[in-house]
């Protein structure tokens, strides 16, 4: 009796899940990789390359900067046996102002140099997410990816985004 109930569950589970089954074997699912994207795209490099020049001259004004503030620091390390009080607070003093200084230029660089990055980001993303809704659109797919643990090579439609991208 057991054995013809358990028989009848799996009859029954078989033919709801066969419709499932056919859909889902009928689907056309793409995985793109997003980082193969920000590296290998031809935008990408262009946009890295843009930030480098954009961003040289500040970063060789900071570099200046903590090399000053170096020199003074070593110049006070070895000068402080012979000064005065007076003369070692002054020029802690201008050590801390010059250390502030510092750190308002690092800061106000990494800060206007995320918001170019951010907005370089964003039109890269855009522009791979019109080129994945392209080749969605042509190629008849259901779902595509941009995230996956594991992914078989022939669902990766990574190559077809980048030769959009880099048209």
């Amino acid at each position: 009796m057991l054995k013809q109930f358990l028989i009848s569950i799996s009859i029954a589970v078989s033919l709801l899940a066969a419709p499932a089954l056919s859909y889902a074997q009928s689907s056309r699912v793409g995985v793109v990789n997003t980082e193969r994207i920000l590296s290998e795209s031809n935008m990408a490099r262009a946009s890295q390359t843009k930030l480098e020049q954009e961003f040289a001259a500040r970063q060789r004004d900071l570099e200046a900067q903590g090399t000053k503030v170096q020199g003074m620091v070593d110049t006070f390390t070895k000068d402080a046996p012979t000064l005065s009080e007076s003369n070692k607070a002054t020029r802690q003093a201008q050590i801390q102002q010059e250390i502030e200084k510092f750190d308002r230029m690092r800061d106000e660089f990494q800060r206007d140099l995320n918001t170019r990055r951010n907005q370089e980001l964003q039109i890269l993303l855009d522009r791979a997410n019109t080129a994945v809704r392209q080749i969605a659109a042509n190629e008849k797919f259901d779902l595509i990816l941009t995230e996956a643990a594991f992914v078989k090579p022939e669902l990766d439609i990574t190559d077809k985004v980048l030769a959009i991208l880099n048209k």
